[in-house]
């Protein structure tokens, strides 16, 4: 918690936190008193994250940092689930492909989605690029995150809802945000494959990635 906090800004913070694992414990014992805890399926999300400084900003819709975008979904599956996937890059996409798939009904049912079924994939195959007009202290607007790295890009035109005819390297990170160096990481084919990415999500023939 960055040291700027107000104590009342942090009480606030501390009590919903000890109300939300309150309500969580009472509801885990109303299952477990009913005799359906084993069967159940318990998902604990959030819509976003919540930035209180970290890196310049407050609260949500000001930044595409981990802070504000990147939130924990925890799964408790059922008892006769076996191997139950773990994986470190999901989105909420996945959750409803993965409850059709766990409940037995045919791929084509959930194949569409935007999402995919956690248990077709022992790791995550995604590539996810994020974009925001809101880039906040940071400047970044876009985030390409695959294969265990994140590319971050800012691009010219504050506020703009145009989309950029180049973006410009900001950082490059492993998914837990640890700088790596991109000269070392990325050779010359890559960076036509980070291009063609690009183009392929969020439609931008004439990107300059790297320069």
């Amino acid at each position: 918690m960055p040291e700027e906090l107000e104590n009342g800004d942090y009480v606030i913070i501390e009590e919903k936190t000890l109300w939300m694992d309150y309500a969580i414990e009472e509801f885990v014992d109303f299952l477990k008193f009913k005799g359906r805890y084993d069967n159940s399926v318990i998902i604990i999300t959030g819509d976003h994250g919540e930035e209180f400084q970290e890196e310049g900003s407050w609260f949500h819709c000001s930044s595409l940092n981990k802070y504000q975008t990147e939130v924990p979904i925890i799964i408790k599956w059922p008892e006769w689930v076996k191997d139950a996937p773990a994986q470190d890059n999901v989105s909420h996409y996945d959750v409803m492909p993965s409850l059709l798939n766990l409940i037995g009904l045919e791929p084509k049912y959930y194949e569409g989605l935007a999402g995919q079924s956690l248990f077709d994939y022992p790791e995550s195959p995604r590539e996810t690029v994020l974009s925001t007009v809101h880039r906040g202290e940071s400047g970044i607007g876009v985030c390409l995150i695959g294969e265990g790295r994140k590319v971050k890009f800012s691009f010219p035109g504050p506020w703009s809802t145009n989309v950029p005819n180049q973006l410009i390297v900001c950082e490059y990170s492993d998914i837990l945000d640890k700088p790596l160096d991109f000269r070392k990481e990325i050779q010359i084919g890559e960076d036509a494959m980070i291009q063609l990415a690009l183009i392929e999500h969020v439609g931008i023939p004439d990107s300059r990635v790297l320069e």
